[in-house]
């Protein structure tokens, strides 16, 4: 071991010299940085991890699962046309796109960001929702000291998401990317804001399998504000959506107002608690709130009456999916649900974030009814 560790020594040190000459690269790219020689236990350490990473070509190979199946290279996406412009003012919502993110603020106090682009997550979303007030309700993106750093990349705070699209993956970073395409319809005054943005689902050799085009919208009120999704999804080509419980809407809640890392809850319409209540099964919206900063905040989602059937996969460390395909069980893991080429998969979701001095005030059935009435009929 001494030699061997030795001669890994000599051999770390030989490629930083020639690197400090010359663009030869004896050992793939970063190793040298994590294998710098500051002990020869690390440095083994380094070249055994390496070795994992890139086996030599006579490696036994086994057969990789969805888990351990290397990420192919994302698809670019470029900044938005509307980069560096801003919509309404301090007065109320603002709307300011830069050339990976749309920064949402309310009265000047940031309350969300939605990143299109995204150089580790390969799909957009919503990170650091927060109150009018300032009490963030979704888990800190990235996350800090003191939260959970589990799926970190997968559970950035809200996004849309599909595990299983005619066997290619859109949720764990590894295979699809949802490609931005472009903002337009891009208004805020006063107490609303909205924009449209157009995806598009690509697999790992660029072909499209589908265009998403969803409008969001915030809308102030009395508990804090609503952000409505419409979401229409048109299918490129034939679609098979398989069964998953990484399927729809997922939402990452503070970590404080979780139930098993804080003092959270969840509920659901049918009064279902926690994990053990709410998981797979259908509803029409879920809470996930808690104290938190010396209020109860929280963030609420709700699904429109004209969606599919929609089941939670609600889980007491943070994470809540709103999934409108059937629910992730042996009975019916083997089905598929079929969309046409050129059909459209319309979603319509409802986001509540609330903030009260007590829970009791706050009345998520109300929530839910004034979600209902804002709706415009289908078209």
């Amino acid at each position: 071991m001494k030699i061997s560790a030795t001669l890994l020594l000599l051999f770390s040190s030989l490629t930083l010299a020639l690197r400090a000459e010359s663009d030869v690269r004896l050992l793939p790219d970063g190793i040298e940085v994590s294998c710098a020689p500051r002990s020869l236990t690390n440095l083994t350490s380094c070249f055994l991890k390496a070795n994992r990473i890139f086996p030599s070509p006579g490696a036994t190979k086994r057969k990789a699962s969805s888990k351990d199946t290397p990420a192919v290279a994302a698809h670019p996406t470029k900044p938005d046309a509307l980069s560096g412009t801003t919509y309404g003012d301090e007065k109320g919502f603002a709307l300011k796109v830069t050339n990976s993110i749309v920064k949402i603020t309310l009265r000047s106090q940031l309350i969300a960001s939605y990143h299109y682009r995204h150089a580790a997550i390969r799909r957009p979303f919503f990170a650091n929702f927060k109150t009018p007030d300032g009490i963030q309700v979704t888990r800190n993106f990235p996350p800090r000291s003191g939260d959970p750093r589990d799926h970190w990349d997968m559970h950035p705070g809200l996004s849309l998401g599909f595990a299983l699209v005619n066997d290619v993956n859109f949720w764990h970073n590894k295979e699809g990317s949802v490609v931005h395409e472009g903002l337009e319809k891009i208004e805020a005054k006063g107490g609303e804001a909205l924009f449209t943005a157009t995806n598009r689902y690509l697999d790992d050799t660029g072909l499209e399998l589908a265009r998403e085009v969803t409008t969001y919208t915030f809308s102030e009120n009395s508990d804090g504000y609503l952000l409505s999704l419409d979401i229409r999804l048109t299918a490129s080509k034939s679609l098979e959506f398989g069964i998953k419980e990484e399927m729809g809407l997922a939402l990452r809640a503070a970590t404080p107002i979780t139930v098993k890392h804080g003092k959270g809850s969840i509920l659901s319409a049918a009064g279902g608690i926690d994990e053990e209540g709410t998981w797979g099964k259908v509803d029409r919206w879920w809470d996930y709130f808690g104290p938190i900063g010396g209020r109860n905040a929280g963030v609420q989602l709700m699904s429109a009456p004209d969606n599919p059937a929609v089941w939670s996969h609600s889980r007491d460390y943070g994470v809540l999916v709103a999934n409108p395909f059937p629910v992730d069980n042996k009975a019916n893991r083997g089905k598929k649900v079929n969309l046409a080429r050129g059909e459209t998969l319309r979603l319509r979701f409802g986001v509540q974030v609330h903030d009260q001095g007590t829970r009791s005030i706050y009345d998520p059935t109300a929530a839910y009814k004034r979600y209902i009435n804002t709706l415009p009929e289908s078209n």
